[in-house]
């Protein structure tokens, strides 16, 4: 039963920190009227490494690939893509790696917010997500960046949006956690 456990826990701490990061918004002279929180906005229902691949100018650094599924919850919920090009995944525009430390969870590396090479909002396109509809994203990142470990856990904080025209006001933002996974074998 620990499975379960684990999960409630990881789902009860995902919501705290969705009900956090709106907290600033909701409690601002500006904001205009308060709303109640019910629920996330999204669930990511789950997170795979699908590539690892040796840097070439450094083999004992990878450049990891990991695929994670969102699930909007009873409402469209927008997340930005970032690729390159429309006909390829997409790409998170705004995602952070977290390890633990102890019981808490930590960034991997506080300053980095977005995925490794997407920096400009001007760029990002916007997806709508319907209602109980799946989008799957793709998030990047560095062995040797994040100075990771061979088996450590990871986890992503992904920034996702109610709704299109909130996409570049940062406070509206609400952040999903993404399942746990291990960073693959590193070099040799």
């Amino acid at each position: 039963m620990r499975f379960g456990n684990e999960a409630l826990r990881l789902r009860t701490a995902s919501l705290l920190l969705n009900i956090m990061a709106l907290l600033p918004a909701l409690i601002s002279p500006n904001s205009g009227s308060c709303q109640a929180i019910s629920h996330p906005l999204a669930d990511a229902v789950s997170a795979e490494i699908v590539s690892a691949k040796p840097n070439p100018d450094d083999p004992s650094d990878l450049i990891v690939a990991v695929r994670v599924t969102m699930l909007a919850t009873d409402r469209p919920v927008v997340i930005p893509d970032c690729a390159e090009d429309a006909a390829k995944e997409k790409v998170f525009c705004l995602a952070q790696l977290q390890r633990p430390k102890g019981k808490k969870w930590h960034y991997a590396k506080p300053a980095v917010w977005a995925t490794l090479g997407v920096e400009n909002p001007d760029t990002w396109k916007p997806l709508n997500i319907a209602a109980r509809k799946e989008a799957s994203y793709l998030f990047f990142f560095s062995t040797e960046f994040f100075g990771l470990r061979t088996g450590e856990r990871l986890r992503l904080a992904i920034s996702v949006w109610p709704d299109e025209a909130s996409v570049k006001d940062w406070k509206s933002a609400v952040i999903v956690m993404s399942p746990v996974f291990e960073c693959p074998p590193i070099g040799r």
